[in-house]
């Protein structure tokens, strides 16, 4: 069966078999921090529970027999992206993916979805079941860590940049007036015929061509590595 296609909704939804375990129903309609529903074969919603009312922001009566592709952007919806992951979930047996769905207001969570293929005891599909988190605040806090990250080593680089010119300047400056100085002493006819003139002339022209050397300083100031992005938050 094509999980794509569907007829009457409302007809699968009362061929959808109901929870048998009063207990297990008791859990999903308590639990509210995660949105918890069945599916029929064909991707319309057959049942809803608080935390998916939460999630999504539809009551059960607004959303129950429309197919779950509504909680998709039309970009998405236009790739056929939901019909995909009911079709990865029937051959496989499960489907799992983390990104950005739509609410009934428009607006737009970032959502790991888990949705598991549901077999009789004749291996027939009779549904889906869908599980979803809501871990927008997770991937702000993501993102927020990755810029400062960026920020930093932006900074850094800068400060770098800055001493690296700051010591070549000072540098500089105390040659040129070294070689003032070695100009000085060998303008003395004392050092004309002085064994020490040689290295006193050697000492004068390293000074008087350092100045214009870029002096790398990287080694002094080693570029830290970026801090820990997505890997830093593991999903609960």
């Amino acid at each position: 069966m094509n999980p794509s296609k569907s007829s009457d909704p409302q007809a699968q939804i009362r061929r959808f078999p109901a929870p048998a375990d009063s207990t297990f129903r008791l859990l999903v309609d308590q639990v509210t921090d995660y949105a918890i529903f069945l599916l029929t074969p064909e991707g319309n919603v057959a049942t809803w529970n608080p935390g998916a009312q939460r999630i999504k922001g539809y009551r059960p009566e607004e959303i129950v027999g429309r197919h779950f592709r509504t909680f998709y952007s039309s970009q998405a919806q236009e790739a056929k992206l939901p019909e995909q992951e009911l079709t990865i979930a029937a051959a496989t047996g499960r489907f799992e993916d983390e990104g950005w769905r739509v609410r009934k207001d428009g607006s737009t969570f970032w959502a790991n979805v888990i949705i598991t293929a549901i077999r009789d005891a004749s291996g027939q599909l009779v549904g889906y079941g869908k599980v979803t988190r809501d871990l927008t605040e997770r991937k702000k806090a993501e993102e927020q860590l990755r810029e400062l990250s960026h920020h930093l080593l932006r900074m850094q680089d800068e400060e770098r940049g800055r001493l690296g010119r700051e010591l070549h300047d000072t540098v500089g400056q105390h040659l040129v007036a070294t070689k003032m100085s070695l100009d000085g002493l060998l303008s003395e006819p004392v050092f004309d015929e002085s064994p020490v003139r040689p290295p006193l002339a050697l000492s004068r022209n390293v000074a008087a061509s350092t100045p214009h050397t870029k002096f790398p300083v990287t080694y002094a100031f080693p570029r830290t590595s970026s801090l820990p992005c997505s890997g830093s938050f593991r999903r609960a």
